[in-house]
């Protein structure tokens, strides 16, 4: 038994009919079928006619854009960085701040070399990071205000050799926060310095407001 099917299309508007032709033991027989289907009326078919366009409405509101945030230019002026060092040798004891004697950079002027304690005064994000040279075995907190923020210390080794130890802290500061050296552990233990040779030293700066 031979079976074959044969659809065509009416190349005229939504409304017209499919014939499908169905030979069947070389007989043919045809039906009707309805496009679109007989439950969607004319009314809901849109032909292109029905596409004009109707009277233009009223303008809408203007929207409104934030505009980003502009990013930080490479050589663009920070509001507050230092870099301090120290030439000669500092015997501490437990709670002393570690002080400084000479700067490479202050811009803000926000670090007291006296003190050794730098003062925020344009709150955001700073970077900290800190360098010693000892033959002690002194632990050295960075502090932020009373808050431990990193520490370095040196083990005893006998030897008596200098070694060099540091450390760095990311952290969020508000106006008038601190943030300074203070020796922890033994007392009267050395921090060295040194005229020619920068070996402790102590920088941050702001990397974002």
């Amino acid at each position: 038994m031979l079976v074959a099917l044969h659809s065509s299309w009416a190349a005229s508007p939504p409304g017209n009919t499919i014939t499908n032709s169905v030979i069947k033991d070389n007989q043919a027989t045809s039906t009707l079928r309805r496009y679109p289907p007989a439950n969607i009326m004319p009314s809901q078919v849109q032909t292109t006619r029905d596409r004009i366009p109707g009277p233009q409405g009223p303008k809408g509101p203007r929207p409104v854009i934030t505009p980003p945030k502009p990013a930080r230019q490479s050589g663009q002026a920070v509001n507050s960085a230092f870099n301090v060092y120290k030439t000669v040798a500092q015997v501490g004891n437990m709670s002393d701040v570690l002080t400084f004697d000479s700067v490479t950079t202050n811009v803000g002027d926000n670090f007291d070399l006296t003190t050794g304690v730098f003062t925020c005064t344009s709150p955001g994000l700073y970077v900290f990071s800190f360098t010693i040279i000892t033959q002690d075995y002194p632990i050295i907190n960075l502090c932020k205000n009373q808050e431990i923020l990193a520490t370095v210390f040196r083990t005893f080794d006998g030897a008596g050799y200098y070694d060099t130890v540091g450390n760095q802290a990311v952290v969020q500061l508000d106006q008038n926060d601190q943030v300074f050296l203070m020796f922890l552990g033994y007392d009267m233990q050395e921090v060295y310095g040194d005229p020619y040779y920068k070996y402790t030293t102590f920088s941050g700066y702001q990397i974002s407001s």
